[in-house]
């Protein structure tokens, strides 16, 4: 009998203690919820580095290319996809990734590339600078960042978080722009999802060019996980909107 009833304390106990770390899990999920913060639909960037001249020419050679954060080799398990982990094995991996994308941009001289889900210290890639190491070889090229995931915790998948992220667009140049501006695009997925996806966006540079009009050059990254594909459409008519009054006022 007395066995019987330190059971039923062991079980009670450990069910309040499941509860409860429950319950702590969920008030921190909450609290990580309410402190994001939606982006501005436009915001300036820094442009960083020196470039061999501020006028483009009137015809440019670009390279675009989704990195997935150096992680998306043929080892990749990456649970949106169907998998189960969202880290791949090991720090080496994803150097060496990054070591063969460089090549191929070092390989190329092109005169804009544009990057997109290019980490910056995120817990997923082993906290390197991606943005920085893809840089650091293109001498004399511009560069610009923007941010369209930048989140303190990403709780899922619950079996391996994803934890700090901060990644985002990355655009180098040839040219120096005249300006560089983060654009929010429109749609969400309903909260508290959204305070962990991403904030999806794009990156518009203005190259000066040698006639007196300008390239705007977009990077972008459009919702990738919309089921019914309505966000995706909206972005790109957002898009559309914006390129034909930029195209309107002689740009």
């Amino acid at each position: 009998m007395k066995a019987h009833n330190n059971l039923r304390r062991w079980a009670k106990r450990t069910a309040l203690l499941a509860v409860g770390m429950f319950g702590a899990c969920v008030v921190f999920i909450l609290i990580l919820a309410l402190l994001h913060r939606r982006p501005a639909e436009m915001v300036a960037v820094d442009i960083s580095n020196g470039v061999k001249s501020s006028k483009s020419p009137s015809r440019l050679n670009l390279l675009t290319w989704n990195i997935g954060y150096g992680a998306m080799g043929a080892e990749a398990d990456f649970f949106m996809d169907g998998g189960r982990t969202v880290m791949p094995p090991n720090r080496a991996t994803v150097l060496g990734h990054l070591t063969n994308i460089a090549s191929v941009l070092h390989g190329n001289a092109e005169d804009v590339y544009l990057l997109q889900e290019v980490d910056r210290e995120s817990h997923r890639s082993y906290e390197i600078d991606e943005a920085a190491l893809l840089a650091g070889g293109l001498t004399g090229y511009s560069r610009s960042f923007a941010a369209n995931h930048d989140v303190w915790f990403v709780p899922y998948p619950f079996t391996q978080p994803m934890g700090r992220v901060r990644s985002g667009l990355l655009s180098l140049g040839a040219y120096r722009p005249a300006e560089a501006t983060r654009i929010q695009l429109p749609g969400s997925f309903p909260w508290p999802i959204s305070s962990f996806a991403l904030d999806r966006c794009a990156l518009v540079w203005k190259l000066p060019r040698e006639d007196g009009k300008q390239w705007v050059v977009i990077n972008i990254h459009l919702t990738a996980w919309d089921n019914k594909g309505e966000m995706r459409a909206e972005q790109l008519e957002y898009l559309r909107r914006y390129a034909v009054r930029e195209y309107q006022s002689g740009s």
